[in-house]
């Protein structure tokens, strides 16, 4: 089969070859264009690629005055990236991108629409990418970052093809090293890590923060919502809720102690914003880190800490996973770190190389003696 021939680009028109080729050496042509605020079929056809190049080139007026003017305005960044998602969706619909893809371009949009959405197009610059780069970095980890960043590039591309964006800014990208700093979310501190760190945080709203990420296992989207009637001073319960749905989870003496002093807000139980918590966590803990001198972990990696620690406790699995909000496989797969030390003990436990008790192994022969010859 010969080479698929490269797309057209003529203005807002985008041909591509969707099918072929015959016999001849034709393709079949698909070409679309942006209406009435989604991509649509303006023409299809068989021809060779110049052909279809010469049709467009001599019909394109044609093609477009169909155009509706009442056709919504482009004008944001957040309507370019949500047309950009509607025709992803769309490809998935036809079969052209797994169904997962376009699950995950959602993902990435939301994200993108929250951290610079509102910029209109013509304003859109390289100093605004930078601005969502920053904020990104702020919020997400770097490997989440770097595919936001990656799909960004591929709308804001898609967008000058249509005609929606001139001359669309270059998108700062993170260094792959930077990208591999995302280890760190799988990085299990000790508990002498997070004391230490805790002793170098002033902050009483961060400090709380941390007591009850370590404390609980929750994730930090969890307890940055969590508003005051979500602890219940009498049976010293915190209510999360979470992706998997709300969930009650008892809190220790230590724990209930703090939040029975604490003075919480009106709103938010930690009396700060949720967006507050989440953007500042990290950066607070990094911080503190390095006065403490231990090596950098995130609020991630205390979820992780609370799985190890109630796997070495021996805390059976339904029960640690009800705790976290996780199924029991999800939670062993994902969080589950085994260490060194995990090793030697499990070794220790099951006597492995070790003869029953009174007896002893003659390795220089055959023979199998009692312990007191």
């Amino acid at each position: 089969m010969s080479e698929r021939p490269a797309t057209i680009k003529l203005g807002r028109i985008r041909a591509r070859a969707v099918r072929g080729p015959r016999a001849d050496g034709a393709w079949y042509w698909q070409a679309r264009t942006w209406r009435d605020g989604a991509e649509h079929t303006i023409w299809v056809g068989w021809a060779h690629r110049e052909a279809a190049e010469d049709f467009l080139l001599t019909n394109a007026a044609a093609l477009l005055e169909a155009r509706s003017s009442a056709s919504p305005e482009i004008a944001t960044l957040e309507h370019l990236l949500r047309a950009w998602l509607a025709w992803q969706q769309d490809r998935a619909g036809a079969g052209e991108i797994r169904p997962r893809t376009a699950a995950i371009y959602k993902m990435t949009v939301k994200r993108l629409v929250k951290l610079g959405g509102m910029t209109r197009l013509e304003h859109l610059n390289h100093h605004v990418v930078s601005q969502v780069r920053i904020r990104a970095m702020r919020l997400y980890a770097p490997k989440t970052v770097d595919l936001d960043l990656r799909l960004l590039a591929m709308a804001l591309r898609w967008g000058e093809q249509l005609g929606l964006v001139v001359d669309p800014p270059e998108v700062p990208r993170l260094s792959r090293d930077r990208v591999k700093e995302r280890v760190l979310c799988h990085r299990t501190p000790t508990p002498a890590d997070v004391a230490a760190t805790l002793a170098a945080i002033d902050l009483p709203w961060l400090r709380l923060t941390i007591q009850i990420l370590w404390t609980t296992g929750a994730r930090i989207g969890e307890v940055s919502h969590l508003r005051p009637e979500d602890y219940d001073r009498t049976d010293h319960t915190l209510v999360f809720r979470g992706k998997t749905g709300p969930r009650e989870v008892p809190v220790p003496d230590h724990l209930a102690a703090e939040l029975d002093a604490w003075e919480a807000g009106e709103e938010w139980l930690l009396g700060v914003r949720p967006i507050t918590v989440e953007s500042n966590c990290r950066r607070g803990i990094n911080t503190a880190t390095r006065q403490a001198g231990v090596t950098r972990w995130t609020p991630h990696g205390l979820r992780r800490l609370a799985v190890d620690s109630l796997a070495r406790a021996g805390v059976d699995v339904a029960t640690a996973a009800d705790l976290l909000g996780h199924s029991p496989q999800t939670m062993w797969d994902h969080y589950r770190r085994v260490s060194e030390l995990d090793k030697r003990r499990a070794l220790a436990v099951a006597g492995l190389g070790q003869a029953p008790e009174g007896r002893v192994l003659d390795l220089a022969g055959t023979r199998t003696g009692t312990a007191d010859r």
